[in-house]
């Protein structure tokens, strides 16, 4: 029969030879019929796609960017009591923004950490003729990227329920 190693993806139907090992359409991944709705998990939120299809890259950068919020709402805290009582507006938007991107993982808080940044940079600069705080903009900067293309890729979701075949 000609039809033997042809196959049809269960999400669209669209049929997918033996040789491809997902679904050209949908991009859904083609293994055995048992295993197929358990390799793909439950997409129900934007949450929920950035833990299945963000790249090991992706998520490194995310963890990164909290570990430097953490890490400059220590350094507030230790200011506050040498420098400035001012240090607390530091304190409270570094630790805040820290457990917002830990809790929600959403792409609005790279972008204020980079806006941040980037003023805390030009006031040091200006104030201080030292350029501090650049390795947080890049971070930052890679990390919007990064969840920019998550974010496209979650909207194309939604539309046409194509999944990507491979993490952004």
């Amino acid at each position: 029969m000609e039809y033997d190693n042809q196959r049809n993806c269960p999400r669209c139907g669209a049929p997918a030879g033996s040789a491809q090992g997902f679904c050209g359409n949908c991009g859904m991944p083609l293994g055995s019929a048992g295993s197929e709705t358990r390799q793909i998990p439950e997409i129900r939120s934007e949450k929920d796609f950035f833990k299945a299809y963000a790249s090991k890259n992706t998520k490194t950068l995310y963890t990164l960017q909290i570990v430097l919020c953490f890490l400059s709402a220590a350094l507030a805290l230790a200011n506050t009591f040498l420098v400035s009582p001012l240090c607390l507006i530091d304190l409270a938007f570094c630790g805040i923004t820290g457990i917002a991107m830990r809790i929600t993982k959403n792409r609005i808080f790279p972008i204020l950490i980079f806006a941040y940044s980037s003023i805390a940079t030009l006031m040091s600069l200006v104030n201080h003729g030292m350029l501090t705080g650049v390795f947080a903009l890049i971070i930052a900067g890679l990390l919007i990227r990064s969840m920019n293309k998550l974010h496209r890729a979650y909207q194309d979701y939604l539309e046409t329920g194509a999944r990507p075949a491979f993490p952004l």
